[in-house]
């Protein structure tokens, strides 16, 4: 009899990289469970060196069949590999049960390129003393082991432990009990992830004796799109529609600048792990950047961008536009400008619908401001634009994102530059709670943002997600913000995506269901467009 699923112990552990990616069509494999594999044999699909076979055991009473991992010689190390193709990005979740009371377990994450010997990603788990419970957790860095965090409980010789673990190619993190430490120490480099191994400690000493069942695999995120050579996919954006698929928009040209880019559309019906074949939604003789979507409640999609004409000796900027898909349609209707006051401006954010029917646009250039469309995006009215905050002597107020709390307050997180000290400084906050007619003096956060996104998560707290331009390369960040109508500061950051080039970030992120998030982001050096998958875990 299999033993229940519902454990006294949560256990976490979550390795991941370049971005958890699922190869489109990759299918889910059934939970491996053992019961029906032969006692004394290895496990199919595996490699095996020394001791690692299926065996009966009982825990608290209850008997199950798992794959034991056992190390009686000081002149072989035993270990199992699970055995799989390579994808960008997996998650294996299996159960622990490590049975010896003074000697270590090695999970490692295998991938191409690295080493058989150490796999990409190498973890210990090890007492701290003979019959401690508390369970050390090392990273091997390619020389030695670097501890990385201590667990109570998880190294109990009397009772399973969940554990999962998301690997891709350039970070790691480890999330225990709702807790998640993240490291960029890899054992080796690599591509795609590949095979999942439990080893013994080593040759010496001996005595590991360890367990696992109910080993799942799959994949955390999608490949979107991919563009053809001399393109690149930048700038995405991404909504989960009332009818339950996933819309996502980007910007696709030959360059970050200087070209004209158009912009195309692409849907998930199955929560990011495929998408259809994207296609053009709008084209014209202009750059069309920064595509940002809305659906207002009749179901209407708004998109959102501004424009830049290079056929000059500059850029010279055209505006910012909207186009409406009307329910039940597949197709943009043509864009409309959007009527202001200021000489020029630019968007880095969704429209926001406020209940009545009018609809607020973020926009900068001379400062933050919201423009208002009292029909649904189809007009603007430039009379009805209020500024939040105007740039100054001191400081740039740029890429305004507003978010409607539940309280009806509108809070807006605006990216700062700082031009005394000539860098990005933490972002300003202000609010409104009068729809966006008014807004409050600006607070400093403690998060330094570049092109960020807001997500109002269904717990009410805000998944924000950004490039962090104090960091090499500008790599994407996420902070969830579990009160956003207080400070928003105090928060874990914690790194989410680093394709290892300058030009990246620019994230953005839907709630696939509740504490579980898609983000995307972009590699310009791959041409493609990535999705990768979180949880509320990953951000404490």
């Amino acid at each position: 009899m299999k033993r229940s699923k519902a454990f006294s112990r949560l256990i976490v552990l979550t390795l991941a990289a370049t971005v958890p990616v699922l190869i489109p069509g990759t299918a889910h494999a059934a939970v491996r469970t053992f019961d029906n594999e032969t006692v004394g044999q290895a496990p199919s699909g595996t490699r095996t060196y020394g001791t690692a076979t299926v065996q009966n055991v009982t825990v608290g009473g209850v008997q199950t069949r798992a794959v034991r991992v056992v190390d009686s010689t000081s002149s072989a190390q035993s270990r199992v590999l699970f055995l799989q193709n390579g994808l960008p990005a997996k998650r294996f979740t299996f159960d622990l049960l490590a049975k010896s009371t003074s000697q270590s377990t090695i999970l490692a994450v295998h991938g191409s390129g690295a080493s058989e010997d150490t796999g990409a990603w190498r973890f210990l788990i090890r007492p701290p003393a003979a019959g401690s419970t508390t369970g050390v957790i090392s990273v091997y860095d390619g020389t030695a082991w670097r501890d990385l965090a201590t667990v109570a409980g998880l190294h109990n010789p009397n009772a399973w432990t969940r554990v999962v673990i998301d690997a891709s190619a350039t970070w790691a993190g480890i999330t225990v009990a709702g807790k998640q430490y993240r490291t960029s120490v890899r054992a080796d480099a690599a591509g795609d992830i590949t095979s999942f191994e439990v080893a013994s400690s080593g040759t010496q000493p001996t005595g590991t004796d360890t367990y696992i069942d109910n080993l799942d695999i799959v994949s955390t995120g999608s490949v979107v799109a991919t563009e053809p050579a001399g393109i690149e996919a930048r700038f995405p954006d991404l909504i989960k529609l009332a009818d339950g698929r996933m819309m996502a928009v980007y910007h696709s040209a030959a360059g970050h600048t200087e070209a004209n880019g158009v912009i195309k559309l692409t849907y998930s019906s199955d929560n990011g792990r495929t998408w259809t074949p994207p296609t053009v939604a709008v084209s014209n003789a202009y750059d069309n950047r920064d595509p940002k979507l809305t659906q207002l409640a009749d179901g209407t999609v708004l998109l959102s961008f501004f424009q830049t004409d290079w056929t000059g000796s500059g850029s010279s900027n055209r505006g910012s536009f909207v186009a409406r898909m009307a329910p039940g349609s597949t197709t943009f209707a043509t864009p409309v400008r959007i009527a202001s006051n200021q000489g020029g401006n630019w968007l880095h954010a969704p429209a926001v619908e406020i209940p009545g029917g009018d609809v607020l646009q973020p926009l900068y250039g001379s400062g933050a401001y919201v423009a208002r469309s009292h029909d649904g995006g189809r007009t603007w009215d430039a009379s009805a634009e209020v500024f939040a905050a105007r740039d100054n002597d001191r400081y740039l107020y740029q890429e305004p994102n507003v978010t409607r709390l539940p309280s009806g307050q509108l809070v807006m997180l605006i990216r700062s530059f700082d031009k005394i000290q000539n860098k990005n400084v933490p972002s300003f906050i202000t609010r409104s709670n009068d729809d966006g007619r008014t807004w409050t003096p600006l607070t400093q956060s403690d998060i330094t943002t570049a092109s960020h996104h807001q997500l109002l998560t269904s717990s009410g707290a805000l998944l924000l997600t950004y490039g962090d331009p104090g960091v090499a390369n500008r790599p994407t960040f996420g902070a969830l913000i579990a009160d956003p109508a207080g400070p928003w500061t105090g928060y874990p950051k914690t790194l989410l995506y680093n394709s290892g080039h300058g030009d990246q970030a620019n994230p953005t992120s839907a709630e696939i269901a509740p504490g579980r998030y898609l983000t995307m982001s972009y590699n310009v050096t791959t041409r493609q467009l990535l999705a990768f998958e979180t949880t509320t875990a990953t951000y404490r």
